[in-house]
């Protein structure tokens, strides 16, 4: 194994590491959440008012943690999904940078 295949598979074994991290600080954070009496719903007179784990402001996703991990996952797909339909457009060989110039 080169030292660059060991680089490789070091950093992507540190990624993993970290991915699993995460997933247990959300986790907990999730718990946290579920469990605490300030986000038990609220009982009004016609009926309660419920806390949310996230909603959508100015086309933002506002999560109850203040994180960007989901808002930034939907703007990534959303991005994918724009440059997937241009590859679909330019990949035939009619269609080129050149005549686009012209």
């Amino acid at each position: 194994m080169t030292l660059h295949q060991q680089n490789r598979a070091e950093s992507n074994e540190i990624c993993k590491i970290y991915k699993e991290l995460e997933k247990i600080k959300t986790d907990c954070e999730n718990k946290m959440y579920d469990e605490s009496k300030e986000t038990k719903p609220i009982t009004v007179a016609e009926g309660f008012i419920s806390f949310t784990r996230w909603f959508k402001y100015l086309g933002s996703i506002v999560l109850y943690n203040l994180r960007d991990d989901q808002d930034v996952a939907a703007r990534i797909a959303s991005a994918l999904q724009a440059m997937c339909a241009l590859h679909l457009f330019f990949k035939p060989p009619s269609i080129g940078m050149q005549k686009l110039e012209s």
